[in-house]
């Protein structure tokens, strides 16, 4: 069985403005996503809230936007997905270009799910799902890793695969996707056919990513104890 990251909250409604004020930092996403980002400033200096937009796609509700809040903070989004839950981490949910953000979701009955959506509400898409028995049993697990410089996002698929090359097979899946294009693909593969994987780290700037596996068998010849290895996505 694979482990699962205990970072993980659930997050029925999420203000995000807070994540980008640090430094005194002004978010200015696209008019579109293919399209150049325009200045979201009123006088100079002022930060601007962006219009509010409401998009649902495969149940999950996300409003971009949405006003300012007390000293300056912007809300970025906030997402309802009835009977589940959202969760991502703060390094992993922003694109380099700042117009697209990735997340999770959790939701009974229909298992755990990887989105993209565009911040001005012009786009999204469900890139994976995992239903709803494989997610409970830890079978398979997703895990989104971040973002590649030219903004496509990155991430795994761990445990016995349902489809793709590796059908059947047990092991790690590194996959890329484009959320404008919709365009997938696994960049590597990291057999497993038995062990746990403990952690699995995007190395930024390196085109690759850090995985950790355990293995503890009594079988003659079987490998013991942890491995680091390292699997990349670069094209």
């Amino acid at each position: 069985m694979f482990g699962k990251k205990t970072l993980r909250g659930a997050m029925a409604g999420l203000l995000m403005g807070a994540l980008l004020m640090a430094g005194g930092c002004v978010f200015k996403p696209g008019a579109g996503p293919d399209k150049g980002p325009p200045a979201q400033q009123g006088q100079i200096g002022q930060q601007q809230p962006l219009p509010e937009k409401t998009a649902e796609i495969a149940g999950v509700k996300v409003t971009a936007g949405g006003g300012t809040v007390k000293d300056g903070a912007i809300h970025l989004a906030s997402f309802n997905i009835q009977g589940g839950s959202v969760y991502f981490e703060p390094g992993t949910l922003l694109s380099p270009d700042g117009r697209w953000i990735a997340f999770q979701t959790t939701q009974k009955g229909a298992g755990e799910g990887l989105w993209v959506m565009a911040l001005d509400g012009s786009g999204g898409k469900l890139l994976a799902r995992i239903d709803e028995k494989e997610y409970q049993s830890g079978r398979l697990i997703l895990q989104l890793l971040g973002w590649t410089p030219d903004n496509r996002v990155i991430y795994s698929r761990q445990g016995t695969q349902p489809d793709g090359a590796h059908r059947g097979e047990r092991g790690i899946s590194l996959r890329v996707a484009a959320p404008g294009q919709g365009a997938e693909r696994e960049a590597a593969w990291l057999p497993m056919p038995a062990g746990m994987v403990r952690q699995v780290k995007l190395l930024r700037g390196k085109e690759s990513v850090f995985v950790q596996t355990d293995m503890r068998s009594d079988r003659p010849g079987d490998w013991n104890g942890s491995r680091i290895s390292v699997m990349s996505y670069g094209s």
